[in-house]
């Protein structure tokens, strides 16, 4: 007798609930509802209720392409457990994509583009479900990471490379709606203006800097509410003077508030992110009113930039014909100018400004004009910092990259200046797959050239050489003398580095080196390079350069570490480098072993 599928006797509904109750993102919860599919009928019509699935969709997929989702919504009638399976298939395209991307240099820039414009916001979190991947243990921080769980294969690589493709998705909507905005900008509001930055860093997605914003105006309603302070226009006493001026008492109070002092602001203080985080109290005018102007969105309030010289004003329209447009000034406590008329001319006296001023310096100022002012005002807070043509690796050059681009989406616009310009952009070797997202939203299409050659017009082009010409064989004569791929050295201008590319021009053996002030050229007319200066590679050592190099999980994928005083230490290089080096992870394990032998030790200790 075959016993019972539902020995407790329960109904289907009681069944799903217990389902329901199940964590949600955990993947044990999902494989238990697989498998009660394929249970019995009971249980099947228990793991088939639409609940138990609208749960694990937003568990799953929090993030999405808003068109993209209604389309789907839409074609599979709202069927989350079809909409599930559909996203999981689009997952696991996606990360197959890019491990193509991540060994193989060249197609990356075929692929990447095609992986950002088809499937755009919907799989970034298949995407931060990589970056997350457990790491070798060598590189955790035995006080804060835990060490139980086994790292990932390729696990640093893998990381890199799926945070490069979501911050390229992230910059392509960027980019694409900051061109939309000069375009057509009254399909715009000033938040576009601004929302966009914050993706050309390590910051939030723009859902959750909107999401920030969303925040802070159902805390301002709640605080207006508080004060009796009426914030529906339908209603009788609702006074729009009032309403505004409490609206910037609570941007106040909330900190938000003006750099002071004799410095300069801080690069970052256009970027929402900042802004709205640890740079709130010491930021710009323009960042002040672009907070202010969100609230007043989400309160029914339209409020919009003004191109003030010297400052940044906000123009509130009213929506009452009795009312007069007010004009404000959001990080001051000045009292409000309430327009009496339409007229410019009027309007500049009532201001207090001059007759021949332009007339955006007390009108909503087109949001183009806007866009190229926070750029300028990103570039102009950056300039002390900039050496030469260069700028210093990390979020100063990421603020520099970010002004440079939405200058180049402002100017572009015109098809005399895409046929005749010169685009050169120093794109941050964080950002490998941006070079075609640019070309694409600027709509530019390069001179027949090589692949390489287009990189070089965006500051790529030394690092990817190596790969011109793959794969890199090592010759008879070019023996264990030479450094090989992830060998360590001290050198003394750049302190302790590793060797990240090599090559054999005449007359000089060249070196890539990654060392914690970034990648740099290093050169010996001496083919044998005195073994003094290889340096022992010790776990401190290794976690140090990983830390300090923002690019390292690009080119590394492990390290190997025999013995505690780093002798015979060294990086495993990552695929795309063993393919253009095919010898060296050879020639490194028998270093290696050479090292050990001479130190009179074996491998016992391998730390990895």
């Amino acid at each position: 007798m075959t016993p019972s599928l539902n020995p407790l006797n329960l109904p289907v509904e009681l069944y799903a609930k217990i389902l329901c109750e199940l964590p949600a993102a955990e993947p044990a919860t999902l494989k238990t509802v697989v498998n009660f599919l394929s249970t019995s009928s009971l249980l099947r019509a228990a793991a088939l209720e639409s609940s138990v699935w609208a749960r694990l969709y937003r568990a799953w997929f929090p993030h999405d392409d808003e068109v993209k989702e209604q389309e789907r919504r839409e074609r599979l009638q709202g069927n989350v457990r079809l909409m599930f399976i559909e996203r999981c298939a689009a997952d696991r395209r996606t990360l197959r994509l890019l491990d193509r991307i991540r060994t193989d240099p060249w197609s990356r820039h075929a692929l990447g583009p095609q992986l950002v414009q088809e499937m755009s916001f919907d799989v970034c979190d298949a995407l931060q479900r990589e970056m997350q991947l457990p790491i070798p243990k060598v590189f955790r921080d035995p006080c804060t990471d835990s060490m139980h769980e086994d790292a990932a294969p390729e696990a640093l690589p893998r990381r890199f490379w799926a945070n490069a493709m979501l911050g390229a998705t992230a910059r392509y909507h960027a980019m694409k709606k900051w061109r939309d905005l000069c375009v057509r900008p009254e399909e715009h509001t000033f938040e576009d203006v601004l929302l966009g930055f914050s993706a050309f860093t390590d910051s939030p997605l723009p859902h959750e800097i909107v999401q920030h914003l969303d925040t802070l105006a159902a805390s301002c309603r709640d605080r207006l509410c508080g004060k009796d302070v009426q914030v529906d226009p339908e209603e009788p006493d609702y006074d729009l003077r009032s309403v505004v001026l409490a609206i910037r008492a609570y941007i106040h109070e909330e900190g938000f508030a003006l750099a002071t002092g004799d410095g300069l602001p801080n690069p970052l203080s256009q970027f929402p992110h900042y802004v709205l985080g640890p740079g709130r109290s010491s930021t710009l005018p323009m960042s002040i009113n672009w907070v202010f102007a969100a609230i007043c969105r989400r309160l029914g309030v339209q409020a919009a930039p003004t191109n003030t010289p010297g400052r940044v004003l906000s123009y509130i329209t009213s929506p009452l014909p009795t009312h007069g447009d007010i004009l404000l000034d959001v990080c001051s406590h000045a009292p409000p100018t309430v327009f009496s008329s339409k007229n410019v001319e009027t309007m500049l006296a009532e201001a207090g400004m001059s007759a021949d001023a332009e007339h955006d310096a007390v009108l909503p100022a087109r949001l183009p004009a806007i866009l190229q002012r926070a750029a300028y005002n990103i570039c102009n807070a950056s300039f002390p910092f900039v050496h030469g043509n260069m700028v210093t690796e990390g979020p100063l050059q990421h603020a520099v990259y970010a002004a440079n681009v939405a200058i180049a989406v402002v100017y572009y616009q015109d098809e005399a200046v895409r046929r005749h310009a010169s685009l050169r952009m120093n794109v941050p070797q964080q950002f490998p797959l941006d070079v075609d997202v640019i070309l694409d939203v600027l709509r530019i299409t390069p001179a027949p050239a090589t692949q390489l050659t287009k990189l070089d017009m965006f500051g790529l082009g030394d690092v990817l050489s190596a790969f011109e010409d793959s794969p890199n064989r090592r010759s008879p004569s070019f023996d264990l003398h030479k450094l090989f791929i992830g060998q360590v050295i001290t050198n003394p201008p750049l302190d302790y580095a590793c060797v990240l590319l090599w090559k054999v021009p005449s007359p000089a053996l060249a070196y890539t080196l990654l060392s914690r002030q970034g990648i740099s050229e290093w050169q010996t007319a001496d083919e044998k390079i005195p073994m003094p200066w290889v340096a022992p590679l010790t776990v401190e050592d290794a976690r140090e350069l990983r830390r300090a190099a923002a690019y390292f999980d690009q080119y590394f994928e492990d390290v190997i570490i025999p013995c505690e005083d780093g002798t015979g230490g060294r990086f495993i290089p990552s695929k795309e480098l063993q393919a253009a080096y095919p010898d060296d992870l050879d020639i490194g394990a028998r270093w290696t072993t050479k090292e050990l032998e001479k130190a009179g030790t074996g491998e016992a200790g391998v730390a990895h």
